[in-house]
Formats: C-alpha cells, sequence, structure tokens
C-alpha cells in the first residue's frame, strides 16, 4: 500500500480534516515534533516498505517542507521529544541497524541550531527475551 504524502490538518469544531501541503515523499510510523513554528518529521516507514534515515522541517506559516540532516540509523515507529526548544531526541524503534527490522537501541540528538544528528550514550540495552519475542510475533502475525 503506497504511504501517502498528504499534510492535513483536522478541525475540531467542523470535526474536518483538510489537505494543506504535501511532503516530498509518502511516510508513515515517523516521529513528529513541534517546535516554535516548524514541525518536525523524523525517519519513518517509506514506500516500498523502506525504513528510512530521511528527516525534514515543515513551517507551519509558509506551508513548506524542506530536508534536514538524516538519522545516523534508519528507524520508524520510534518516539521523539523536544527539549527545551534546543534538541530532539529520537528513542529507539524499528530499524535496520542489526539487520530487516530489528528493535533499534539508538538514542540519537538533534540539535535544531547547528542542524546535526548525533549518536547519544548509553545505547539502550534491550533484553534478548524482547528481541526473540518481537522476532517471534513479527514472523507468526501476518496481517
Amino acid at each position: 500500500m503506497l504511504k501517502s504524502p498528504d499534510i492535513c490538518i483536522f478541525d475540531v469544531k467542523t470535526n474536518e480534516i483538510a489537505k494543506i501541503s504535501e511532503l516530498p515523499f509518502g511516510i508513515s510510523s515517523h516521529g513528529s515534533v513541534k517546535v516554535g513554528n516548524l514541525i518536525y518529521i523524523i525517519g519513518g516507514n517509506r514506500d516500498p516498505n523502506m525504513v528510512t534515515k530521511k528527516c525534514l522541517s515543515y513551517d507551519i506559516s509558509l506551508k513548506k517542507c524542506k530536508a534536514i540532516d538524516e538519522l545516523h540509523y534508519p528507524s520508524a515507529s520510534h518516539s521523539v521529544l523536544n527539549w527545551k526548544n534546543n534538541f530532539i531526541y529520537k528513542f529507539g524503534g524499528i530499524g535496520s541497524c542489526f539487520g530487516e527490522w530489528d528493535l533499534s537501541p539508538y538514542i540519537e540528538r538533534y540539535s535544531i541550531q547547528e542542524n546535526n544528528w548525533e549518536i547519544v550514550n548509553p545505547i539502550i540495552k534491550i533484553n534478548e527475551n524482547l528481541i526473540e519475542h518481537y522476532r517471534y510475533l513479527k514472523v507468526n502475525l501476518v496481517f
């Protein structure tokens, strides 16, 4: 299934969704966080089912999107956090750092001022039982 590149806004008063812009590519399972007038779109799943390192910023006022520095490791379904409007942290997720679709132990930090990602220690220690459970689910649950 193709991922949508649409950027939409939901109007809580009318209960309607309206398209306001487009990303340069379709994406899902990404992280997003608002900092000032920008929404940062971090990693995610691209077509065809490809985990990406690509990151974007979307200017709410200008309705324009631009590429920013890429993650060090491809990641989808991760968590992101704005820290004091200076840094964006990306925690864990699913990535291809150990092969296809494995849990990612990496924490990365993006400097908004310097437009660069760095790997932050400590690396998340993933319990081997959790990895085996995830692999079991991945193999045995087909949607």
